[in-house]
C-alpha cells in the first residue's frame, strides 16, 4: 500500500503514521477515540500542563509571556474540553491590563481561582461524546427587563409564556448580563423539554450572542454570566445556538415586562408567625402557589418546595390543581380569585393545608365553606394598624422598588392634591371662581413656584413641609411618613410590615 502511494507521487511521514488498525488514534495532539466517540487529552499533555500550572501558582506574579503560554495550552484543549476559552477570561483580562502598564501579572483573587479551577484535569477521565446525526430542534425566546425575565417556548398544547422577577444582586446587573441569565432561567424552566436536544434560542441582544460565540468577552460580568449559562447547557446536554431577533419580534418581551397583582406574597415576618403557630413541629414543607422569587422559606432558612403557575426553575410541578397534596404540610396564599377552587381541592384530597384568606365584606361564596370545614381557625391575629400593610412587600419602597399599588396611590394623592391639576379649558367660571390652584398660588404666594407645590400646600399656605420648616427646624421634610388615613406624605417612607397582635 505504501509503495503504491509513493509511486503516485505522495510522501509519507512514517514516524507519524499508524500502520496497524487501532480504536484510539492520536492526531494533531488529540486522541480520537472511536469507542467512546469523543476526543481525549493525551496523558503527556496533562502532565506538561500540570507542571506549568503549578509553577504559575507558586509565584505571586509572573511575566506576561508565561501566563500567555498557559492560556495558549488551555485554548488548544478546546476539542477535548469544550468551552476551555470561557474559563480563561480572568487570565485574558489580567494579561490585557498588565500589557497596558508594562508590569508582570499578579496571581491573586479571581485570576488565581481560575487557574486553580483547572486542577480538575489531573484526575479527569470524562469526555464529551460526539453528537448523533439525528436533529431534534426546539425554538425558544428569552428576554429581560430591569425587574423581570421572560421566556416563550412552543409545546404540543401551544406556545407557553412564563417569567419571574429579579431578586438580590440580579437587580443591579447590567442589561446584557440579565439577558444572558434570562436565557439560563428559560432553559432551566423547560429542562425536561430541552434535555438532549438542539436548541435555537432567539435573543435580542448582540452582546450576549457575541460573548456566547466567542466564549466570553471583555466584560468580566458578562463572561461570568455566559459561564453559568454554559454550565447549565452542559448539565442538560443541550446543543445551544443563539440567533438574533429584533425586540419587536421577540415573543418573550411581553412576559419580561409583566407585573401581576397575583404575584404578591405574604410578608415574611407574618409568614413566620403563621408557621410558628400552625406549621406543626417541623413547620411547612410546601408553598402551593409561588414563584422562585416569592416562595417562602422554611425554619432552617431553605426555600420551601413549591408549585408554580407555569414552568419555572426548581418548581416541583406546574399548576397546583394537577398535583397530589396528600402527605405534605402545605401553606398557601392564593390569589383571591382562586381561593374557592383551592379550598375545594383541599377538601377533595383531604390534605392538610393552611390557607391565608381575607376576612372582608361582603363575604365571598367560599366563606361559609371555610367556616364549616376548617379544622383550626386563627382569626384576628394578623390585623395591623393599617390593613393595607398586612401584605406589605419585603423590599423597601423607593422610587425604583415600590410596589405598583404604592406608586398608584402616591400618584392619585398627588393628582387629588392638585399638583398635576390644571384649569380646564372652556370652564364657565373665571379662574378665581373655579378655584384653580395655579391662580391661587400666583395671587397669594408670588414667591412660590406652582410646579413645586402640592394642592394641600397651595390651599393651606402651609403643608407638612411648611409645618416642619416653621415648627420643627431640626427635622428633615424627607422623614415624613405616608399616612393612609390622611393620604399625605410619601409612600417611600411607609413603615413596612408593622404588624401588631389584636386577638379577639
Amino acid at each position: 500500500m505504501c509503495s503504491v502511494v509513493v509511486a503516485l507521487g505522495y510522501f509519507l511521514g512514517i514516524s507519524k503514521s499508524q500502520l496497524d488498525p487501532v480504536q484510539c488514534l492520536e492526531f494533531l495532539g488529540m486522541e480520537a477515540d472511536s469507542v467512546r466517540l469523543a476526543f481525549r487529552l493525551p496523558e503527556r499533555k496533562k502532565v506538561s500542563f500540570a507542571t506549568l500550572r503549578e509553577g504559575v501558582l507558586n509565584e505571586q506574579s509572573v511575566p506576561i509571556v508565561k501566563l500567555q503560554k498557559l492560556t495558549g495550552k488551555l485554548v488548544s484543549f478546546g476539542l477535548a474540553v469544550p468551552a476551555a476559552r470561557l474559563y480563561c477570561r480572568e487570565m485574558f483580562n489580567a494579561i490585557r491590563l498588565a500589557g497596558k502598564t508594562g508590569t508582570e501579572v499578579r496571581i491573586k483573587g479571581s485570576v488565581r481561582e481560575e487557574i486553580q479551577y483547572w486542577r480538575f484535569l489531573d484526575q479527569w477521565e470524562g469526555h464529551v461524546p460526539w453528537r448523533t446525526e439525528k436533529h431534534e430542534s426546539i425554538e425558544l425566546y428569552s428576554d429581560a427587563s430591569g425587574f423581570r425575565w421572560g421566556g416563550s417556548v412552543a409545546t404540543e398544547e401551544g406556545r407557553v409564556q412564563f417569567g419571574d422577577y429579579w431578586t438580590g444582586q440580579e437587580q443591579e446587573d447590567i442589561i446584557a448580563v440579565k439577558k444572558a441569565e434570562a436565557l439560563r432561567q428559560v432553559l432551566l424552566s423547560t429542562e425536561e423539554r430541552v434535555r438532549n436536544k438542539r436548541v435555537d434560542a432567539l435573543v435580542d441582544n448582540t452582546n450576549v450572542i457575541s460573548a456566547w460565540n466567542n466564549q466570553g468577552g471583555k466584560s468580566i460580568q458578562l463572561s461570568r454570566a455566559v459561564r453559568r449559562l454554559w454550565e447549565t447547557v452542559v448539565s442538560l446536554n443541550v446543543d445551544l445556538k443563539l440567533v438574533f431577533t429584533p425586540s419587536r419580534d421577540n415573543e418573550a418581551d411581553a412576559p419580561s415586562r409583566l407585573i401581576k397583582a397575583s404575584d404578591v406574597m405574604l410578608h415574611r415576618k407574618v409568614f413566620q408567625r403563621i408557621d410558628a403557630e400552625l406549621g406543626g413541629d417541623s413547620g411547612f414543607d410546601t408553598d402551593l402557589m409561588a414563584l422562585p422569587s416569592n416562595v417562602q422559606s422554611a425554619r432552617d432558612g431553605k426555600k420551601l418546595r413549591f408549585f408554580s403557575p407555569y414552568p419555572t426553575p426548581y418548581s416541583e410541578g406546574v399548576n397546583v390543581f394537577a398535583q397530589d397534596l396528600t402527605g405534605r404540610n402545605c401553606y398557601a396564599f392564593p390569589p383571591f380569585s382562586l381561593i374557592g377552587a383551592l379550598v375545594n381541592l383541599v377538601i377533595q384530597q383531604k390534605a392538610r393545608v393552611v390557607v391565608v384568606v381575607p376576612d372582608k365584606f361582603p363575604k365571598s361564596y367560599w366563606w361559609p365553606i371555610v367556616e364549616k370545614k376548617a379544622v383550626q381557625k386563627v382569626k384576628g391575629r394578623l390585623k395591623t394598624s393599617n390593613p393595607s400593610q398586612q401584605f406589605a412587600p419585603t423590599i423597601a419602597k423607593t422610587l425604583d422598588t415600590a410596589a405598583p399599588v404604592d406608586i398608584v396611590k402616591f400618584l392619585i394623592w398627588k393628582d387629588q392634591k392638585g399638583k398635576t391639576k390644571v384649569h380646564e379649558t372652556g370652564c364657565g367660571a373665571g379662574k378665581e371662581e373655579c378655584g384653580s390652584p395655579q391662580h391661587h398660588v400666583r395671587n397669594h404666594h408670588p414667591h412660590h413656584n406652582p410646579a413645586d407645590l402640592t394642592w394641600h400646600h397651595q390651599q393651606q399656605a402651609a403643608g407638612p413641609q411648611h409645618h416642619v420648616r416653621n415648627h420643627h427646624p431640626h427635622h428633615n421634610p424627607a422623614d415624613l411618613t405616608w399616612e393612609y388615613e390622611q393620604q399625605v406624605g410619601s409612600p417611600q417612607y411607609q413603615d413596612e410590615g408593622r404588624a401588631v397582635d389584636d386577638s379577639e
